[in-house]
This record gives C-alpha cells, structure tokens and sequence, in this order.
C-alpha cells in the first residue's frame, strides 16, 4: 500500500487507521467534514464539567489523526485556520477543497416561470431546528411584501409547527411543498431568490451544501449567518446577496424588503454571479482534482 484516503469512522475509526499507516510509514489524507468533539455540543447545554470531561478525553484523539496525517482536507479556510490553531498543525498540513454537488443537475436549461409579476422566495430543505424556517416566516410576515410568495420545500419535525405559524398569521403568500431530489435544481430555477437561516453557532467554519446547491441554480442568496461564517464571506466574494445577522427576525425582515426593491436586472446579475462562482470553485470537476493532485504531489 502506497497511500491511504483515511475516511474512517469519526474519531476511533479515523485514530486506528492512523495508528497502523505510522506504524508501517504509509503516508494517509484525512478529510475532516466535522469538528469532533466540538461539534458534539452544538446547540446543546451540557454541564461545564461533563463538557470539559469529553474534551479532554476525545481531543487527543483527533489531533493524533490530524497531526501525523500528510494532509488534512478541510472544507472551509475557516474551519482551516481553526484546526491549525486549536490542533498545533501548521496551516500549510491543510488543503481546503470545498465539498460539491451534482453540479450536472444544475446545468439543464430549465423553462423561466412565468412573468406573474411576483418576487418568490424559496427555501429548499429540511425544516427542523436548525433551519429557522420559523424566523424566516415571521420575517417574510413583517416584510408585508404586497407581491412577495415565500415557498418552502421540505419536511421534518418542525414542518407542523411551521404550517400551523402560517394559518396563526393567516399569510395567503407562503406555500408548502415537498420535493424530491431529482426536482431540487428545477424548483430552485423557478425562484427568484433562495433563502437559508443558520441559528448563531451552526456552521460558521463551513460552507453548508444548500448554499453550494443555491449558487449551482445561479440565484441570488438570503442568508442569516454568523458574522465569521464561511458563508457570508462565499456571498461577498462572489456579490451574490445579502447577509444579514443569525437568529434575527427583524434583520431577515430587512433582506426580504432589500431583495423586493431590486430590480430584475440587480436579481439576474446577483444570480449570474452567484452562478459563475459556483463554476469556478464549487464544482466537482474542479474540487476533485485538487485532491487527485495533492495526493499526486505527496507521492513523488
């Protein structure tokens, strides 16, 4: 065995066969797609001591991996200089590619919607605790948008509290649907603007793949995101939408009335740049190939 792509599973997986390339010298690529243990904690309150009790117990762990690893794929500059920090890795052990998509879904040349004269926001995914779908739907509430429909697409163990916050606040403009896979690109195409609102904490050191998937469909972005989050920093990079503060309603009221004053000319600008963006660095094709060639590179 000249090399191994080290993808085990989280932490013990990961450590063991770490342990057997260092003892037989084989060079091995771990790819880190969620920080263990720190992640064990998000958006969870444990006890101070039971917290510290789990660090200190699993973090050697992962810095063992990390640290006699010949490189470590990250997904994001932030979660990046992150590990590098908390890890005592240097930086330059790290290779960022961004994680991608069926990006081929997203070039079929889909019918435009019908001019009906509406601005549609869309929200395409799993409706549960961490989608604050219903921070979204207060906001598009206050927004008072006179031509403005809010769809979302999905399912999960919010959806009902969703619907019945809908019926509460007796909105005509907000419409629920399911969507399978295969339909995500095309329903995605038929929106003019494409929401996600991540509570403050939740995925700032990666860039989630429902934002990927929006930048593949080449319209522009709402997003409630952290301040440091890779995500706000891929929509000013590529100047495709709005970032506005997590967990805020009043805030995403602000971005629902910024995106309904645009014109359709600002809308399809944001949309081709969030498109051409997306085929420069989110692409299979061409973040696959970053790993093809480290791992070339590693065994000259």
């Amino acid at each position: 065995i000249d090399f191994v792509y080290n993808d085990g599973w989280q932490l013990f997986g990961l450590y063991r066969i770490a342990k057997v390339c260092k003892k037989y010298r084989i060079p091995y690529m771990v790819p880190i797609q969620d920080i263990y243990p720190e992640c064990l904690f998000t958006n969870k309150n444990y006890p101070g001591l039971l917290k510290w009790m789990i660090k200190t117990m699993l973090l050697p762990i992962d810095k063992y991996y990390q640290k006699h690893a010949a490189c470590v794929r990250t997904i994001s500059v932030e979660m990046r200089d992150y590990l590098s920090e908390t890890r005592k890795v240097p930086k330059n052990n790290y290779l960022v590619v961004n994680n991608w998509q069926n990006d081929s879904d997203f070039l079929k040349d889909y019918p435009k919607r019908v001019d009906d004269g509406k601005i549609v926001f869309a929200y395409v995914g799993s409706i549960n605790e961490h989608a604050n779908v219903d921070k979204m739907i207060k906001a598009f509430a206050a927004a008072d948008i006179p031509n403005g429909e809010l769809r979302i697409y999905g399912g999960g163990n919010k959806k009902d509290e969703c619907v019945k916050l809908v019926n509460n606040l007796g909105l005509k403009n907000v419409v629920f649907d399911m969507v399978s896979r295969e339909k995500v690109a095309y329903v995605q195409s038929q929106a003019d603007v494409l929401i996600l609102a991540l509570p403050e904490g939740n995925g700032n050191l990666c860039l989630p793949s429902k934002m990927t998937s929006y930048m593949l469909s080449g319209k522009p972005v709402l997003a409630s995101v952290d301040e440091d989050s890779a995500t706000k920093r891929y929509i000013q990079e590529a100047d495709c939408g709005i970032a506005v503060r997590p967990d805020d309603v009043e805030a995403i009221k602000e971005g629902f009335i910024s995106f309904a004053k645009k014109s359709k000319e600002n809308l399809k600008k944001k949309g081709d740049n969030s498109k051409a963006y997306s085929r420069q660095y989110l692409t299979r094709e061409v973040n696959l190939n970053m790993v093809v060639e480290r791992i070339k590179e590693l065994l000259k």
